[in-house]
């Protein structure tokens, strides 16, 4: 059953005494524009709505309480699972909902574009929510949350949390300490606050927010799987470095087990239009754990240095996917080994051995991606563009432990998977790799190289199709120049020539081509 309300002079749902209304088989009520209202159920209505299940209250401008206080006695809202409030400019809480009942089932809470609301549910309600997982906030420019009274951010059951538009927020989203009205950061130990069942956190346009998660409340996020934060502007760290100091560390000879830290379930993570963020993850970085990131996407991020510290770098065995965009001061992906300090892992090479996807777009300071180490582990490589990065000068650069080696002897290195190669308006571009290095794409079947007028690599593809990227020390002018050819054997362009070139399917490929079009 379901009650539709569009009347908009009803100033309140009331139809006599409690024997002449009884909604028992009541489960499901919208009410929409209603603008007179000024409360939803009397007592005498709400005592009957033991088998409400969704409340969805949308543009009720007049709305202050659901069930007035004077009014509250025997409420049982005992199988309401989902309450959606949108549009109620005179409503600051959600406390009349409920005021002090246990909501047992309650597991979703949507609350958008309330201009008044300061808090959700009080500080009694604490242990009241035992199946809240799902909380959306969005659009609340008076929720504060700062003084106690907001509990929905700290709930053992959250799942899944969105913070989109509250600019009033405190600057510590979820408080160790709530009771405590003037709190400014979150402290305290982790048993304090533990955030076990957290699956997703997105928070947006929080814009007094200076950092986000503490250690103490970062150790609970096992089963993290999704962090998404965009236009904060005063964010400057996720986890502070003086909270991450204060981890006492294992000594090497005790061992360190990065697994048992934190974030070992995150899969996503979205960083976006933070200005005021230099580094993502500030040492030491030993207790930040990603084994299972599979993408990592970083957009409009202007004070951000470099992008992963050598430690996290080594331990990404699942990362699929980076995109990195409009970082202008950004210098390194991975910041170099002598720039941190660790704990003898300088002896591990970096292996990213599931990466299929690069993307760098206006990253203007970056001067090359990777050092060659890294290209070594690139075995499934698929996708790699770069384009509009404008002081870009190597794709991949020499790497410290080779960079005495001989160059006499050709290095071959196969990345196997890769079938997209974009290089587009680089013009400080110099070479793809250093002198001496072969690049074989044998599965290649896109190659832009365009607006690279300073390169010297020679792309070439030869008579199986197979794509070769190979740099060879300049001996002079004359001899370096490659004439543009196309022979039997091999397809060879011109050093510093726009190329591009697509691989010319067989009727069996484009067939399976089309097919796939077909099914996306």
């Amino acid at each position: 059953m379901q009650v539709l309300f569009q009347i908009a002079e009803v100033r309140s749902i009331q139809e006599g005494t409690s024997h002449h209304v009884s909604l028992q088989s009541l489960k499901v009520v919208r009410i929409d524009k209603c603008n007179k209202l000024r409360y939803l159920f009397p007592t005498s209505v709400a005592e009957s709505l033991g088998q409400l299940e969704v409340l969805d209250i949308s543009k009720c401008l007049e709305l202050e309480e659901i069930i007035p206080k004077t009014e509250v006695s025997n409420i049982n809202l005992q199988s309401l699972r989902e309450v959606r409030v949108s549009g109620c400019n005179n409503l600051t809480s959600l406390s009349s909902l409920s005021h002090g009942q246990i909501l047992e089932k309650l597991s979703t809470l949507r609350i958008r574009d309330c201009s008044r609301l300061e808090y959700t549910f009080p500080i009694s309600m604490a242990e009241g929510l035992p199946q809240l997982n799902k909380v959306t906030l969005e659009g609340l420019p008076e929720l504060k949350g700062r003084d106690g009274n907001d509990i929905v951010l700290t709930l053992p059951s959250l799942q899944e949390l969105c913070v989109d538009d509250c600019p009033q927020l405190t600057p510590f989203i979820i408080s160790a300490k709530i009771q405590i009205a003037e709190l400014r950061s979150i402290q305290g130990p982790s048993h304090h606050v533990s955030l076990q069942s957290l699956k997703v956190v997105a928070i947006h346009n929080c814009n007094k927010l200076r950092y986000l998660f503490p250690t103490s409340v970062a150790q609970s996020l096992g089963q993290l799987e999704e962090l998404r934060i965009s236009e904060c502007l005063e964010l400057e760290e996720i986890i502070p470095k003086t909270e991450v100091s204060n981890i006492n560390l294992p000594s090497p000879r005790e061992g360190f087990g990065l697994q048992n830290i934190i974030f070992q379930s995150l899969r996503l993570l979205r960083l976006y239009d933070l200005p005021e963020l230099p580094v993502a993850w500030k040492d030491p970085v030993e207790v930040v754990n990603f084994q299972n990131l599979t993408l990592l996407r970083v957009d409009s991020c202007r004070r951000l240095r470099y992008i992963l510290s050598p430690t996290i770098a080594r331990n990404l065995p699942q990362l699929s996917c980076l995109k990195i965009c409009e970082c202008e001061e950004l210098e390194q992906i991975i910041e170099k080994d002598g720039q941190t300090t660790s704990q003898g892992h300088h002896l591990q090479p970096i292996c990213l051995p599931n990466l299929t996807e690069i993307d760098i777009y206006k990253c203007e300071n970056l001067r090359s991606l990777f050092p060659m180490s890294v290209a070594h582990g690139l075995s499934k490589l698929q996708d790699l563009t770069v384009w509009n990065v404008s002081k870009l000068e190597q794709v991949f650069e020499q790497s410290g432990d080779e960079a005495n080696g001989s160059e006499e002897k050709e290095k071959v290195i196969q990345l196997p998977l890769l079938g997209t190669l974009h290089l587009e308006t680089l013009p400080n571009l110099v070479r793809f790799s250093p002198v001496g290095y072969h690049f074989v794409f044998p599965s290649l079947n896109d190659l832009i190289v365009q607006g690279c007028p300073n390169i010297s690599t020679n792309f070439s593809v030869d008579s199986e199709e197979s794509g070769h990227a190979k740099t060879e020390a300049i001996r002079s002018i004359d001899e370096n120049i490659v004439e543009e050819s196309t022979t039997a054997q091999q397809k060879t362009w011109a050093i510093g020539s726009d190329i591009w070139w697509r691989r010319q399917l067989s009727s069996r490929d484009e067939e399976m081509n089309v097919s796939f079009r077909r099914c996306k």
